[in-house]
């Protein structure tokens, strides 16, 4: 086997570590050129991921430098056509070799304590980002954001739905108003009430009402104590699970234990400061996921900050 054949992985968080001691057997779940995702015979998914996309709660990310991706043979067939199989210290797909046993442990909560509270200065910021997402131009649940603060009024595009993205719009507002004030209100039951009708809504592999959920509980962690956090996004996510996606099931998990991609860090390091030119860097970096997957989270984290002084 060559070098060419062979990958490295640099940093692992630790649900990627535990997924390779709890698997015994593994298939490609989807894979693209720069992302190979992989699930187990209990329905855990790990992700593989070049540098470039950074590290995740999920993830091993592989060190890699070209732009043409390391996966880019295995996003053009089957998942089904590819052997993988698993070691302590290897992932094998096929004839490509990764690596893993020494890759360096990455933590996967940011600093929610630096942001934690802080109510004026998280309204401060969410009207920064909501700028910014408008500015951005990109077609997301960004207009529910006005509509939840004002309460059951629809924003002008879901008066009159005339496709498919004004018909989401249109459903995912009671269930988003439900969600992002039960997260508010520290209600259970009311974020129930939104998750059953929010998850899964839309299309792609991570659906956009899937997104806004991840966003509205990234949002809980600046709310609530540690304590109060866990809890109320353990009921999000068991109240999830079964009507999502199981990638989508795997960010919730993760999410339920306050971690979350690198993208998310940064945001919250430049929350804690002043800069505004930083927290739309940040914001870009969060935009730049998907085509609108990262749009559509940051609407549900702006969406639940607006709601604190309501």
């Amino acid at each position: 086997m060559t070098s060419e054949n062979t990958l490295q992985a640099t940093l692992a968080a630790p649900r990627a570590i535990a997924w390779l001691m709890h698997t015994s057997k593994a298939e490609i779940l989807q894979c693209f050129p720069h992302v190979c995702n992989l699930v187990n015979q209990k329905g855990d998914v790990v992700s593989l991921v070049t540098t470039d996309l950074g590290p995740d709660p999920i993830a091993f990310v592989i060190s890699w430098n070209s732009e043409v991706g390391p996966f880019v043979l295995y996003s053009r067939k089957n998942p089904k056509e590819f052997k993988v199989s698993v070691t302590e210290r290897r992932i094998l797909l096929d004839g490509l070799i990764v690596n893993v046993g020494e890759a360096v442990y990455w933590e996967p909560s940011p600093e929610w304590h630096r942001v934690r509270g802080r109510w004026d200065h998280l309204r401060r910021c969410s009207c920064v980002m909501h700028r910014h997402l408008q500015d951005s131009g990109i077609e997301s649940l960004g207009p529910l954001i006005d509509a939840i603060r004002l309460g059951a009024i629809p924003p002008a595009e879901t008066q009159s739905p005339r496709n498919l993205h004004d018909r989401i719009l249109q459903r995912a507002l009671e269930p988003a108003i439900d969600l992002c004030r039960g997260i508010v209100n520290g209600d259970p039951a009311e974020c129930r009430r939104g998750i059953q009708n929010l998850a899964g809504l839309g299309g792609g592999l991570t659906p956009a009402g899937d997104d806004f959920i991840l966003g509205a509980m990234a949002a809980l962690w600046t709310i609530h104590s540690p304590e109060q956090a866990r809890l109320l996004s353990g009921e999000i996510s068991d109240e999830a699970e079964g009507r999502i996606h199981v990638l989508s099931q795997a960010w919730l998990r993760s999410m339920a234990s306050g971690e979350i991609g690198i993208a998310w860090h940064k945001l919250i390091r430049a929350m804690a400061g002043d800069d505004d030119g930083e927290l739309k860097i940040a914001c870009e970096g969060i935009l730049a996921v998907g085509s609108s997957s990262g749009a559509d989270a940051l609407s549900g984290f702006i969406a639940t900050l607006n709601l604190l002084d309501a």
